[in-house]
């Protein structure tokens, strides 16, 4: 797995997309839509410490060139925290990731999410060798929908019981993007520091 470099920036001059730090704790706590965490059967609400313990983690997979790319989302000029990404590539084949995204609920509608997918993906494609990004989507979660498509992802199909949540087997929606598909906006600014 290629490793980072210490400071990552991705922009395309409307959101911004780093890594978490430390100083996200507090807005990552306070941004947990704890309706989501109910519907996807995750095991939440969390606590500001099981927030700090998931910061910490995702920092220890960056500097070991682990599988798994957590990535703060961020408005450009504020540099609030609204939202995140998470990239983790398969470990038994480096060529294939599956992407997950949020957006806190008061900046959601804003285009933050298929921005930061986009982003991600070109890093992912361009930096990380990955060949394949795929998304797994609840059938009634619209909003998600609409980023994977407005973000050049093709729907693959559904997926019947795929996931656990809700207490049983839920569908998904799968949907992919090929290093080799166009970009939506073209290429991410790449700075690192």
């Amino acid at each position: 797995m290629t490793q980072a470099p210490d400071a990552l920036l991705l922009t395309d001059g409307v959101v911004l997309v780093d890594r978490f730090t430390d100083t996200d704790i507090d807005a990552l706590w306070a941004g947990e839509d704890n309706g989501y965490v109910r519907r996807s059967g995750l095991p939440g609400p969390f606590t500001r410490r099981d927030i700090a313990n998931r910061i910490r983690r995702w920092q220890d997979q960056w500097k070991s060139g682990g599988s798994v790319r957590a990535f703060a989302v961020r408005e450009t000029g504020s540099r609030r925290l609204v939202g995140g990404c998470v990239l983790e590539i398969r470990p038994d084949d480096g060529e294939n990731a599956e992407l997950s995204y949020w957006v806190f609920p008061p900046y959601r509608r804003r285009g933050y999410a298929t921005r930061s997918v986009e982003l991600v993906c070109r890093y992912a494609f361009d930096s990380l060798g990955v060949v394949r990004m795929e998304l797994y989507i609840e059938p009634m979660n619209a909003a998600s929908l609409r980023v994977a498509t407005k973000a050049g992802f093709l729907h693959e199909g559904l997926l019947r019981q795929h996931d656990r949540c809700h207490g049983g087997r839920s569908d998904m929606v799968l949907f992919s993007r090929l290093r080799t598909d166009s970009l939506q906006s073209g290429p991410p600014v790449l700075r690192t520091s």
